[in-house]
């Protein structure tokens, strides 16, 4: 090889690796996260927790926005044009309930719109109960959806900052640094025992369906 097609080939390379990197590091731009959280009902504390949520998708480079007391119809329009879905509700098995209304939103209603959420990366229902049984997360996980976490139990804070709230938080904070769903759900937990004397807040419960995926990366 001479050293002028040598050299076109090492500048190629190097070209390549460049855009690799660039794929890389811009995976998440322009890909929608939304958070829902009430503010009415009792122990509605969302605010600071999804404002938090939001500063962390929006430093993995999406679309990250916050939404308060939001209908039924716009939560469940946003399964389908979203990668990252949060919802902050009250919780019961195989669904969560939109502020103190009543309504609430189904796997069954979820299934009966959706033929596919394929595109849908990761879903956070910090909810009570909802994974008590299997139907909301195997619904998301049949339609597609390439994770979701959710609980098992009860979950419960004191206040914005603490208990469930908290464990949120951490799961994001290590989603930010490039880690899986899994990792930082249970480095999340563990964080959240040692900060509040070896109470969970209901976190221990978590279930995970779907791959073990990463949000950046």
């Amino acid at each position: 090889m001479n050293k002028r097609l040598k050299n076109s080939v090492l500048c190629l390379l190097f070209a390549i690796c460049l855009l690799f990197s660039y794929c890389q590091n811009t995976y998440a731009a322009g890909s929608v996260a939304k958070v829902y959280y009430f503010t009415v009902g009792e122990n509605c504390l969302g605010p600071g927790t999804s404002s938090y949520i939001v500063s962390k998708l929006s430093g993995m480079e999406y679309s990250a926005s916050r939404y308060a007391n939001s209908s039924k119809s716009t939560i469940l329009s946003a399964f389908g044009n979203s990668k990252v879905v949060h919802i902050l509700a009250h919780g019961a098995p195989g669904r969560f309930v939109i502020g103190d209304t009543g309504t609430s939103i189904s796997y069954s209603d979820i299934n009966s719109k959706y033929s596919s959420l394929s595109g849908l990366k990761f879903v956070f229902l910090e909810s009570c109960l909802i994974a008590s049984n299997s139907n909301m997360q195997n619904t998301l996980k049949n339609l597609g959806v390439s994770s979701s976490l959710a609980f098992k139990e009860s979950v419960f804070a004191g206040s914005d900052s603490d208990g469930i709230h908290y464990y949120a938080k951490r799961v994001y904070y290590h989603l930010s640094y490039g880690h899986t769903t899994s990792y930082s759900a249970l480095k999340a937990k563990v964080e959240t025992g040692e900060a509040h004397d070896n109470h969970f807040y209901g976190s221990d419960s978590y279930s995970i369906y779907g791959i073990d995926t990463k949000l950046i990366g």
